[in-house]
């Protein structure tokens, strides 16, 4: 999980002269400024209510509450109004939506999708399907999946992870999964599928059969798998009209479940134009020259995704690491034409502080030192590694060895420490 981030919490008491120790009787709790959470989520997460005893104390305790949990921005608080019906106002400013990261639950087969949004507010009230990337929102998260299994008396054993975006998919997301038991998809089976896609689309389910479940509402599930071999083909409006879910046997440490549903595919669409105006990096020209998708073709996903990561290069090989590119798609679903719309967003550049290549041979160091041109304070390129090793690896003096490497990232300063980890004979 990320570190917390610093807030400022203003705490002024906005009221006619009471001694600093007195006791309020709380009549109303106000929070003013743009946020997702609704009034009972807000006064649950603050720890107050209407006729509690409020002072200085608990005023500052509610107010770091909802500092901790990384939602807002700069959080001001004062009391107004007399001591035996007064109110406390919260006013914060909302955090960026770049800071934040999109919220994946993994297998919890356990419930359905909603009945498992409402039991983690139950527990978190600032639960939604996205959380702040700082503060304890995500911590608290994993604690309360933990004692929503428990509760069922569910031996099961959770991780969490964090994601970056990549140009097929734009978002940032924090993965919270069922790791054990083991649960595999014992057979899927869907209806209404396009003629044109039936052949595919049965070949993707079956290979599916006894693999592991890997079921949640973002990233690379079982049903994101099928709906990508849909908007490869162009179906672009896909979506799931019913899904089933049923555990279908259950033995030590494994759970077998079954799927069924169909899908309303819709209309194939093709693209009507690509607007890229071009960047220093990679102009428009260049990129037309060498994108998979061009006006005319059928809408791909597939080549979609494959067009935008020539321009994520261009940025990477620039020292970009944390470039973000995105084709917005525009639909004419009465002609079913898309336009796509790619933007970048670069972020800062970073360079090489340090590489370390350990376990060489001297002679082979030495070639390897005259072979390698990425060097301490150059823009690090995140194309590097990979062009040396199709161009190096099969030379004479590395074919003794296997190579596995280490990236660290310093995101304050935007350095790179590089750690190249060679071994003889393990092949």
């Amino acid at each position: 999980m990320r570190p917390f981030r610093a807030f400022r919490i203003i705490c002024a008491v906005v009221c006619l002269a009471t001694p600093a120790l007195a006791q309020y009787t709380l009549k109303k709790i106000v929070f003013n400024g743009t946020t997702p959470y609704t009034q009972a989520a807000l006064e649950a997460a603050s720890g107050l209510k209407p006729g509690d005893t409020l002072n200085p104390a608990v005023m500052q305790q509610a107010a770091q509450r909802l500092s901790d949990t990384g939602a807002f921005g700069d959080l001001q608080v004062t009391l107004d109004g007399p001591v035996k019906a007064i109110s406390i106002i919260f006013k914060f400013q909302p955090i960026d939506p770049a800071k934040t990261v999109v919220v994946d639950l993994e297998n919890f087969i356990w419930w359905q999708p909603d009945e498992l949004a409402v039991e983690l507010r139950k527990r978190v009230p600032l639960f939604s399907d996205s959380l702040p990337e700082a503060g304890n929102l995500q911590q608290a998260v994993q604690d309360a999946l933990s004692q929503m299994l428990a509760e069922k008396q569910i031996a099961a054993k959770l991780s969490s992870r964090i994601t970056d975006a990549t140009p097929g998919q734009p978002l940032r997301i924090v993965h919270y999964r069922v790791d054990s038991p083991d649960i595999r998809l014992h057979a899927i089976v869907l209806k209404n599928v396009p003629l044109d896609l039936s052949p595919q689309i049965d070949k993707l389910t079956a290979a599916l059969a006894g693999s592991p479940y890997r079921q949640g509402v973002a990233g690379n599930g079982l049903t994101q798998n099928i709906l990508n071999a849909y908007r490869d083909a162009g179906y672009l409006d896909a979506s799931f009209d019913h899904l089933d879910r049923v555990i279908d046997s259950t033995s030590p440490g494994k759970i077998d479940v079954d799927l069924s549903g169909s899908i309303k595919a819709g209309e194939p669409y093709h693209v009507a134009k690509i607007d890229w105006a071009g960047s220093p990096l990679i102009g428009e020209k260049e990129f037309a020259d060498a994108s998979k998708l061009h006006p005319g073709d059928l809408a791909s996903q597939k080549q979609l995704h494959a067009s935008l990561a020539l321009i994520d290069a261009a940025y990477r090989r620039q020292g970009y690491m944390d470039v973000s590119v995105d084709g917005a798609p525009q639909l004419d679903t009465a002609a079913h034409l898309v336009s796509y719309a790619i933007s970048v967003n670069p972020g800062v550049q970073y360079h090489l502080s340090e590489i370390n290549a350990s376990n060489l041979a001297p002679d082979t160091r030495r070639q390897f030192d005259a072979a390698w041109k990425l060097h301490p304070g150059d823009l690090y390129d995140e194309t590097y590694l990979a062009s040396f090793i199709k161009s190096n690896i099969a030379l004479p003096y590395l074919q003794p060895y296997s190579l596995s490497y280490r990236v660290e990232r310093d995101p304050d300063n935007h350095l790179v420490k590089l750690f190249l980890i060679f071994v003889r004979g393990a092949k």
